[in-house]
């Protein structure tokens, strides 16, 4: 059976795995949204030009408006109505134990 270190090391170790592919996704689809800007401004000139209409619809959600700069946010400790970080709640959580 596992120590409570042991599951923390291997908590903190899956977080530092997922939160890298979760940066590298967000740099992946920031280019690929500048590259659509891109492609749409070359589509409404071309169109311009031929006398057809220009893409009108809105660019899909970015990341700069749903996202802040850098890591997801999380909540404070400190924040009203938030689950404090104790080590009794980080047993029960990971004991399937209800925190509420």
């Amino acid at each position: 059976m596992k120590s409570f270190k042991e599951w923390l090391t291997e908590g903190e170790q899956i977080y530092a795995q997922t939160m890298s592919e979760y940066e590298a996704l967000e740099t992946q689809l920031a280019d690929l949204q500048q590259r659509l800007a891109q492609k749409k401004a070359e589509v409404n000139e071309v169109a311009s030009v031929i006398g057809k209409s220009a893409i009108s619809r809105p660019d899909p959600v970015r990341v700069d408006r749903v996202l802040s700069p850098g890591a997801p946010q999380f909540l404070d400790r400190e924040t009203a109505g938030s689950v404090p970080a104790s080590r009794q709640t980080i047993a029960k959580v990971l004991a399937g134990k209800s925190i509420g």
